[in-house]
């Protein structure tokens, strides 16, 4: 019985990479801007000319060279009473290079300056690669505090190129060799896939089915019930 739920744990959890795949796959030309503050209410808010200036001035371009946007637009979720913490803007770039050359440039710069307010620039990536993405702090923050500089692979991949090796984390099991290879504390971390399943579990699940209380009776085409005889059997009207 173990072995037979082991088998479909894992079998659930491929098919959850799998979805995540394609969810992020979908993602490969979006962006998701944050800090720029959001236009007063009751006035439009021009976002593709806005994103437009942004991504020239990140370019070393006129600012109004044109850069084709299939779509751009708030998170969606509610507006916050203060214009202090603005929703994130997410776009798709048409062209693929183009929205390489702005993520590259704008992780060079990191706080990027645009209209008196800073600006950050990062990969759109599903949920459940940002959920996976948190579960690893202890150790970004032992890296960093050892001055091990790392990089995210893309989807979920954690990197780190020193002394002519390349050491990286994709799943659970890579963390030890990972952290002994490195010289960093062998904290326990989290398996994120069981994350996974947690987030499934605490998503809201649809009601039961259940059954409607029978009718007595039958209903005549029209939609008129028919009468009955004092013994519960239907008679058809004259």
């Amino acid at each position: 019985m173990q072995t037979l739920q082991q088998t479909q744990n894992e079998a659930l959890i491929f098919l959850q990479r799998k979805i995540e795949d394609l969810d992020n796959r979908g993602r490969r030309n979006n962006l998701r801007i944050r800090g720029i503050p959001e236009a007063p209410e009751g006035t439009n808010e021009n976002i593709t000319q806005t994103l437009t200036n942004l991504f020239n001035q990140l370019l070393g371009r006129p600012l109004d060279t044109p850069i084709k946007l299939d779509r751009a637009h708030r998170a969606i979720r509610p507006k916050a009473l203060t214009n202090e913490t603005p929703r994130d803007i997410i776009c798709r770039l048409h062209h693929f290079p183009i929205k390489e050359t702005i993520l590259q440039k704008a992780k060079q710069i990191r706080d990027i300056a645009f209209t008196d307010h800073k600006v950050q620039i990062f990969q759109d990536l599903a949920q459940s690669t940002l959920i996976a993405r948190r579960a690893p702090r202890p150790i970004t923050k032992a890296l960093s505090d050892r001055n091990i500089r790392f990089r995210w692979a893309y989807p979920f991949a954690l990197v780190v190129n020193r002394q002519g090796k390349t050491h990286s984390i994709s799943t659970a099991a890579d963390v030890l060799m990972f952290q002994q290879a490195l010289g960093i504390p062998t904290d326990a971390v989290e398996d994120w896939t069981g994350l996974y399943m947690e987030q499934d579990r605490q998503m809201p699940q649809r009601a039961k089915w259940q059954r409607s209380p029978r009718k007595r009776g039958r209903w005549a085409p029209s939609g008129n019930k028919l009468p009955t005889t004092p013994k519960g059997t239907a008679t058809r009207p004259t």
